[in-house]
């Protein structure tokens, strides 16, 4: 049923054959094949792993047409639905338009912080840099809303346009497009991996954004915390333990998050503090340097509910996704690697961070 009902992408994998009959008897006796090697050839854990695996990994170098070949199942796995993300912004229109040219209407995801550079106000930007710099992303919306009341005479119809576009309450995936193109970062942030209607295709490593992911905090800013009359209880006792770590030492901590209304008390003396304060209460693991009388913290994402994923990468590292992701079954693939004829120039590429970008 799925080559007579054009559901199954393989249906125009072939373009030397048409859909047919004879399409049809080639395209079962590929599926009795494929099932036979499964079942007969390879052992169970490799079938198994074929079939059942939450997390497929697919290690090939670079220029071997890995971009090309997702955008053809998209284009070709038709009543399917995507998620694609990428490292950069750059390279998310890039691919975007690579997949509409083959007829794919594409959702492109923008972050807050794209859409500000088009309203041409500077003092905005910095505003919002501080303000990010020192962990208050949360609150960027309630920041755009107050700086657009007291300049509203001020601004064009243009930039109120955006304004509006930015403060709009917007769900991902609300154009109803089949293929949704975003960032790794936003990926993450907006938990994209959580959508069961879609299958997720990573391009490039996901682990190094996720390891871009690390903040630092003076210990001096863990006391002043413990000053605050407004911390409660739960959040106050993994802060004290924190302090108690030794050199190196790493636990896992659980933090109750942060209510709109002391985030609002935070915000009011974020000059106090030196680094990211809010970002600590989502953070999962934090480590201890007392040499640098600092601490590391980092957020570990909950892949639990996550659906299928495929990762396309020339850097994957097999220990560090099944150290990352234990509990969810990987299947990894790597491609045979390719002599090259000339030069391939690569740059090295980050994810656009508002802190990279001022750079």
């Amino acid at each position: 049923n799925g080559y007579v009902k054009v559901e199954d992408w393989r249906v125009k994998e072939n373009s030397t054959v048409t859909y047919s009959v004879g399409g049809l008897i080639l395209s079962n006796s590929g599926a009795v094949t494929a099932n036979y090697w499964l079942s007969e050839i390879y052992d169970n854990e490799i079938a198994e792993a074929h079939r059942n695996a939450d997390i497929h990994i697919i290690k090939a170098q670079t220029a071997l047409g890995k971009t090309e070949q997702y955008a053809e199942i998209v284009k070709n796995w038709i009543g399917k639905k995507f998620i694609i993300a990428v490292p950069t912004i750059k390279l998310q229109r890039e691919v975007a338009e690579r997949i509409e040219a083959k007829g794919v209407e594409c959702e492109i995801t923008e972050g807050m912080y794209t859409k500000i550079a088009q309203l041409g106000l500077p003092d905005l930007e910095e505003k919002l840099n501080k303000d990010f710099s020192k962990g208050f992303t949360k609150r960027g919306k309630k920041t755009i809303l107050e700086y657009k009341k007291e300049h509203m005479d001020e601004l064009s119809p243009r930039q109120l346009e955006i304004f509006n576009e930015i403060l709009k309450k917007r769900k991902i995936g609300y154009s109803g497009a089949r293929c949704i193109v975003t960032t790794h970062a936003l990926f993450l942030m907006k938990e994209l991996y959580k959508m069961q209607d879609y299958e997720i295709i990573i391009d490039e490593d996901l682990l190094m954004t996720l390891f871009h992911f690390t903040s630092s905090l003076p210990l001096s800013d863990i006391e002043k915390l413990l000053e605050l009359p407004f911390i409660d209880a739960d959040n106050r006792e993994q802060l004290e333990r924190i302090l108690e770590l030794d050199n190196e030492e790493t636990i896992q901590v659980n933090f109750t998050s942060l209510s709109e209304s002391v985030l609002e008390k935070l915000y009011e003396q974020r000059n106090e503090f030196t680094g990211p304060v809010p970002k600590l209460f989502d953070s999962t693991h934090v480590i201890m340097c007392k040499n640098k009388k600092e601490i590391v913290f980092i957020k570990k994402y909950d892949f639990g509910d996550c659906s299928k994923m495929t990762i396309l990468s020339a850097t994957a590292d097999r220990a560090l996704y099944e150290d990352y992701f234990s509990g969810k079954t990987i299947n990894f693939r790597e491609v045979y690697k390719a002599e090259y004829k000339g030069k391939v120039l690569q740059y090295t590429a980050h994810t656009l961070s508002r802190a990279f970008s001022i750079k």
